[in-house]
């Protein structure tokens, strides 16, 4: 057998409530590759250590210390087909873990472990065959990951909660890392076509307790241009959702509409980027003792400009978020539903903070948010950066502050070797007023990761 080790550089993604993209370097062994059939060993592994000075699942301990860990083993393979096109698929199981003290808030207690099958899906691209456009068509069917644009709405299903919350939401722990990433049943189609416009349409079924177990369905179209950059629509609708799940917290899931738009590019400036992204929600539940439909809302703008010429080639970045809340009176229900946000660009999207993105909230739902990020790039490989959030409560429970906190975290990332990729991070989370009184707490939490992945 020809063993020989295939190494590319991409973008790996660990994300819990609160995550971080982590470019690390995905490696395979190549077991085979003869005649247009490809066999390829994919291993990998990641575990963190994780320190915060504050408790905010309410059991009263001084500080929290606790580590994860997980391994994903798996093998993915394609065939050439004599007729056209190409076949491929994958399966692979993962083993994931915590100790120590559980997170900080509460979701996992330290004392999770569980190995069970992650991906198992079946795929077929149409190689060339249509319209002269490389694999115009990727139809996919089985258990696998799946996000639209960014991770706005949909980033996986990487939610991972321990015993907790009870043994009913458990996931396996992991909470921060998060390695299952797969939506258990999906069924998708991608199309493209001569010109600048392609499209997608996704059926996803979420076996996550978590999520309620929600199934959804959507179309996504995308137009093109390379200059000034991508500009999408989608519409999303939940089939079906396990209503009962948290007390009812996903009552108002019930038949959600989501409808948005989406772009990103440089418009044209050299060095630039933009971007923004909007979504409309609108439902009606079948919520006993409450006939109130669904109306919320959420939408970013994002401007960056890169200083190539200056020393360690700085980003500067500032992004403006607004999440709905559930205004009293309104006569609708009016949370923002953020559904499956994961992320595919780096920190702080679009888990917003990592001591608020991952323990006190909040959740992408009732805030508006304002951040500043600057990243620099000490060599080629090496990307530190400095990030500042700024939280505000949209519609806070009566005789609590609007004003929730603040947050700074600064990272880096470095790829030590072509198989391992190290990120450590220091947090300082300032609650304001309304987080004083949301956490029962006013202090100062001084939060540190540090955040290991290993391919090969």
């Amino acid at each position: 057998m020809d063993i020989r080790k295939q190494c590319t550089t991409a973008h790996r993604l660990g994300a819990g409530l609160a995550a971080c993209l982590l470019a690390a370097p995905v490696c395979a062994y190549e077991l085979s590759d003869d005649n247009g059939e490809r066999l390829l060993l994919d291993l990998e592994a990641g575990a963190g250590v994780f320190s915060s000075s504050e408790d905010y699942s309410g059991a009263g301990r001084d500080d929290v210390t606790w580590t994860e860990s997980y391994a994903k083993l798996g093998v993915s393979g394609s065939r050439d087909l004599t007729d056209g096109g190409t076949v491929y698929g994958a399966v692979s199981g993962v083993a994931s873990a915590t100790g120590g003290d559980g997170d900080a808030a509460g979701f996992t207690t330290g004392d999770e472990s569980r190995v069970e099958l992650e991906d198992l899906y079946l795929g077929w691209r149409s190689g060339n065959r249509l319209w002269g456009i490389e694999d115009a068509v990727d139809l996919a069917i089985g258990s696998r990951s799946f996000t639209l644009g960014d991770g706005w709405l949909i980033g996986g299903d990487a939610l991972s909660f321990g015993e907790g919350l009870g043994d009913d939401l458990d996931r396996g722990g992991a909470y921060w890392l998060a390695p299952r990433r797969a939506f258990r049943r999906t069924a998708t189609a991608g199309v493209d076509v001569p010109g600048p416009l392609r499209g997608d349409a996704f059926y996803l079924g979420s076996d996550n307790p978590a999520q309620g177990d929600t199934e959804l369905a959507g179309l996504s179209l995308e137009w093109m241009q390379s200059r000034l950059g991508t500009f999408g629509a989608y519409y999303l609708e939940v089939l079906d959702v396990d209503s009962d799940r948290l007390g009812g917290a996903f009552a108002y899931r019930d038949d959600l509409a989501s409808y948005g738009v989406r772009g990103r590019g440089s418009l044209g400036v050299d060095n630039a980027s933009f971007a923004f992204e909007a979504t409309l929600q609108q439902g009606s539940p079948d919520v006993p003792g409450d006939d109130r439909d669904v109306d919320a809302r959420a939408w970013y703008v994002e401007a960056g400009y890169q200083f190539v010429g200056l020393p360690l080639a700085p980003q500067l970045t500032y992004r403006f978020s607004s999440f709905s809340g559930d205004e009293a009176g309104s006569g609708d229900m009016e949370a923002f539903d953020p559904l499956f946000y994961g992320f595919t660009r780096g920190y702080g999207t679009w888990y917003q903070g990592e001591v608020a993105g991952n323990y006190t909230g909040p959740f992408n739902t009732n805030a508006d948010v304002h951040h500043v990020g600057l990243h620099v790039h000490p060599t080629e490989t090496i990307r530190a950066g400095v990030l500042f959030f700024d939280f505000t409560t949209r519609e806070p429970a009566s005789g609590v502050s609007s004003d929730f906190g603040r947050e700074l975290d600064l990272f880096v990332e470095v790829p030590v070797t072509e198989n391992l990729f190290v990120s450590p991070v220091y947090s300082v989370f300032v609650p304001g007023d309304g987080g004083e009184q949301t956490l029962a707490s006013d202090r100062t939490n001084h939060y540190a990761q540090v955040i290991g992945v290993l391919s090969f």
